[in-house]
C-alpha cells in the first residue's frame, strides 16, 4: 500500500494466546487505506511463528525486548499514515472502530484524537457492560481525575502525536495517561459513544503489580509539568494502586502466605501512606489474629539465629 491513511500499531510481547483475535479484527476493519504494523517484542513463545502465517497482510517488526513504549515508537518510524490507531495484543476491535474515529477527526481538524468507549473483557473471556466515559475531557478533567481513555480505542493525527512527543520512554507504566494529557494541549479530543473497543481486563488485586511500578515516575513527571493541578489525579492512581495491593495482601494472608502479605502492605504503604492508614481494608490485614500470625511467621526460626 503506496498512501495509508491509517497506520495500525500492535506492540506484542508473548501474546500468542491472544494475538491472532487482536490482528483479525484489525484486519476485519473496513478501511480501505490502511496498513497494520506488528512490532514482536522479543517474545519468546510461538508469536514469530503466528506472524508469519499473515504474510503480507501485516508490516512486522522483529526486535529484542524494549517495552512496549519502544515498541510503538519504533513501528512509527515507519508508519505511513496520517492517523495512528492502537491496538493492543490482547484487545479487541469491534466493526467500523477505524471508520469511525478516522471520520470523526475528519469532521472535526481541531480535534487532536478519536476515542471509543470500550467493553470490559474478564480473564474467563466473559464481556461485561460497556465502561461509559460519557463526555470528552478537558485537559483539567485529565488532571483532576484522570478518564477511562484506553490506547485499544484511540485514534491520533501523526502531527500531534510527533508534537506531544509520542509515549515515552522513560515512563515503565501509565505513558498513555500522560501522552493524552499532552495531546489535550494541543486541541480537544472527538468521543465517540459506541463501544467499538474489547478491551481484556484483570483482576482488580493484580492491578498494582503491573501498573504500581512505574506509579512514582509517572507521577513525577506529571508534577513535573502540571504542578498542583495534577495533584487529585496523581492521588486518586496512588490510592487504586495501594487499594489493589491491600487487597492483594489480604487474599495473601488469610491463604497463610504472612510474610508475602508484608511485602505486599509495604508497597502499598510505598505507593500512599495516607491510603493505607485511611483504609477500611487494612483492619483485615491488622486485625489481632492475622496480626499475631504475621508477626509470628516474620520471626527467624532458631535454625536461621545466628
Amino acid at each position: 500500500m503506496l498512501n495509508p491513511r491509517v497506520s495500525t500499531i500492535i506492540p506484542t510481547y508473548n501474546c500468542a494466546a491472544t494475538l491472532p483475535a487482536a490482528i483479525d479484527s484489525a484486519l476485519a476493519q473496513e478501511f480501505d487505506r490502511h496498513e497494520i504494523i506488528v512490532v514482536n517484542d522479543g517474545s519468546t513463545d510461538d508469536t514469530a511463528a503466528i506472524l508469519a502465517r499473515y504474510g503480507d497482510r501485516i508490516r512486522t517488526i522483529e526486535q529484542s525486548n524494549m517495552g512496549f513504549n519502544r515498541a510503538r515508537n519504533v513501528a512509527i518510524k515507519i508508519a505511513r499514515g496520517d492517523y495512528f490507531a492502537f491496538l493492543d495484543a490482547d484487545d479487541i476491535w469491534l466493526p467500523g472502530r477505524v471508520a469511525r474515529t478516522c471520520a470523526a477527526l475528519d469532521r472535526n481538524p481541531a480535534a487532536v484524537l478519536a476515542f471509543t468507549e470500550v467493553i470490559p473483557m474478564d480473564e474467563r473471556g466473559e464481556l461485561g457492560p460497556p465502561w461509559l466515559v460519557g463526555a470528552a475531557p478537558t485537559l483539567s478533567d485529565l488532571l483532576t481525575r484522570g478518564w477511562r481513555i484506553y490506547p485499544s480505542a484511540v485514534t491520533m493525527r501523526r502531527s500531534i502525536y510527533l508534537a506531544a512527543g509520542g509515549f515515552s520512554e522513560e515512563l515503565t507504566n501509565l505513558s498513555d495517561c500522560y501522552l493524552w494529557m499532552r495531546a489535550r494541549e494541543f486541541g480537544p479530543f472527538e468521543y465517540l459513544t459506541e463501544p467499538l473497543t474489547v478491551y481484556r481486563t484483570i483482576d482488580f488485586g493484580r492491578i498494582g503489580d503491573k501498573y504500581g511500578v512505574g506509579y512514582k515516575r509517572f507521577a513525577r513527571a506529571v508534577r513535573r509539568r502540571y504542578g498542583r493541578a495534577a495533584k487529585p489525579f496523581v492521588r486518586s492512581l496512588a490510592e487504586v494502586f495501594s487499594s489493589s495491593l491491600i487487597t492483594k495482601a489480604v487474599t495473601q494472608t488469610e491463604r497463610g502466605e504472612r510474610l508475602s502479605a508484608c511485602t505486599t502492605f509495604a508497597r502499598a504503604a510505598w505507593i500512599s501512606p495516607r491510603y493505607v492508614i485511611r483504609s477500611g481494608l487494612v483492619r483485615r490485614l491488622v486485625s489481632r489474629r492475622n496480626l499475631r500470625r504475621t508477626i509470628g511467621a516474620a520471626k527467624p526460626s532458631s535454625s536461621t539465629r545466628a
